[in-house]
């Protein structure tokens, strides 16, 4: 039950949901720790660099921000558990968007939502289409190659520098 007031500290391990959201949260890279990640997309070497990866592992997490703007706006409702006890409807993420749409807020809301989804989806790509062979610190053996630093697109015989 939701509002047990006796549950086991270890209660939240036997949920699945939980366990993936620990694996989700719980990607870290510690200081002072890197490793390399070198991939070759058609006939051009990109590495990447731990510190990326898991940057932008690290960005999923943004979803939170939304059960803390839920539950912000369900405890605004008065005895929001009992009327849910009534009615047997659950007061959760699809109440509070319909609340959120049908306010004064809707605008800004929408606003923020796509703007924020455009900063991450840029980020993404930036980090996507960046190599760590640009940097001093890059220590792979394939930074030297041709298909490092001139890249060229598909078959096409023109090639072009890479810079960052």
């Amino acid at each position: 039950p939701p509002l047990a007031p006796d549950i086991s500290i270890f209660e939240p391990f036997r949920s699945r949901a939980f366990l993936i959201e620990l694996a989700i949260l719980g990607v870290h890279l510690p200081p002072g720790v890197t490793f390399e990640l070198g991939v070759w997309n058609w006939n051009n070497f990109i590495l990447y660099r731990g510190e990326t990866l898991c940057t932008v592992v690290a960005t999923f997490r943004v979803y939170l921000v939304w059960r803390i703007l839920r539950d912000q706006i369900l405890l605004r409702l008065p005895k929001r558990h009992t009327v849910s006890a009534y009615t047997r409807i659950s007061f959760g993420s699809a109440l509070t968007f319909k609340m959120i749409l049908n306010s004064r807020g809707a605008m800004p809301f929408i606003a923020a939502i796509w703007y924020g989804m455009l900063f991450i989806f840029s980020y993404w790509y930036r980090s996507a289409e960046m190599t760590a062979c640009q940097f001093n610190t890059a220590h792979h053996e394939k930074c030297g190659l041709e298909e490092a630093r001139y890249w060229s697109m598909g078959d096409s015989s023109a090639t072009f520098e890479k810079t960052n």
